[in-house]
């Protein structure tokens, strides 16, 4: 017999032996009838949640079995859950994060848009450089010591070393920008207006990618770093050759770099001097040349702006 209809029996029962024993303690019965009230209250949820759970369940499962509304789903998601415990649901979430073309892209490893679109589009910068690898990465694997900027360094944790640095790891194969712009951009500092002057000697070339694999990645401008070739500034996606030059920029120097070069170029470097119309060597004699064909080797390339005089104010 089901609970829900002894209950209201043996409350009625409860109410009349209450009432016989003790009029004066009716404050105290009403309490327990509230109390009685709210027994059968629960258990009349309990039975409707007994009968209808199942329906919820296979409408919520619906939902999910749809591909088009879970990658819908999927893309109002931040960028750390998409790229760790969300592919760990099961093997058909992490199929559709691999295979989305607007999850990929969302996820820096694919170009946004077609050629024609790249240049066109208001660019993002994968959030993930500033919040995670740059300070957390980029600036912790210096390959030469020089001097007072050798402060700015402390070394990782292995276990957290190991973690970034696996062989599958995903940021490798991260764009830097999206969609990416495929420039570089150049200021010259060996040159005597630089260091505490208005004026600068900026040039640019643009990489002419192929295919989707020939965009830089950020595993091209690690492997520059652990190479030795590359210093990484403070702000994001700058770099400075190694050896370093030690030139120290001004602060409005640095909100003129990060706000105008960076905004148009994939990275910009900071060098003694560059030459973009320099043939490649088969064997580079310098540092210097060594950078100059580590440049070359991001792929085809033209040059935009030839080293030119630019103020700053």
């Amino acid at each position: 017999m089901d609970i829900c209809w002894l209950l209201p029996s043996f409350a009625l029962e409860v109410f009349f032996f209450i009432l016989l024993l003790s009029e004066r303690n009716l404050s105290v019965f009403f309490r327990m009838f509230r109390s009685l009230l709210c027994i059968l209250a629960v258990e009349k949820l309990l039975i409707h949640y007994e009968r209808f759970k199942d329906e919820w369940r296979t409408a919520s499962q619906k939902v999910f079995d749809i591909t088009e509304l879970l990658e819908a789903i999927l893309l109002e998601t931040d960028m750390r859950t998409l790229l760790t415990s969300a592919q760990r649901v099961s093997r058909r979430w992490h199929a559709l994060i691999q295979d989305s073309s607007a999850l990929q892209m969302m996820l820096f490893f694919r170009p946004a848009q077609a050629k024609g679109a790249w240049e066109s589009q208001r660019r993002k910068t994968n959030p993930l450089i500033k919040e995670f690898l740059w300070d957390g990465l980029f600036r912790r694997q210096p390959t030469r010591y020089y001097g007072e900027l050798m402060r700015d360094f402390s070394r990782m944790h292995a276990k957290t070393e190991r973690m970034y640095l696996r062989k599958q790891a995903s940021w490798k194969r991260m764009l830097l920008h999206q969609p990416p712009t495929v420039r570089l951009g150049f200021v010259e500092t060996n040159n005597p207006h630089f260091p505490n002057g208005n004026a600068l000697v900026f040039s640019q070339v643009k990489l002419t990618p192929e295919n989707d694999g020939d965009f830089v990645r950020l595993d091209t401008l690690y492997r520059g770093i652990k190479r030795g070739l590359l210093w990484p500034e403070l702000e994001p996606l700058m770099f400075r050759p190694i050896p370093i030059t030690q030139v120290l920029l001004r602060r409005e120097q640095r909100d003129i770099l990060s706000s105008k070069y960076l905004v148009e170029n994939d990275v910009v470097f900071l060098v003694d001097r560059y030459d973009p119309l320099r043939e490649e060597r088969a064997a580079p004699s310098g540092q210097h040349e060594q950078f100059q064909c580590w440049i070359n080797t991001l792929g085809p390339s033209q040059v935009v702006r030839k080293p030119s005089w630019e103020l700053f104010f």
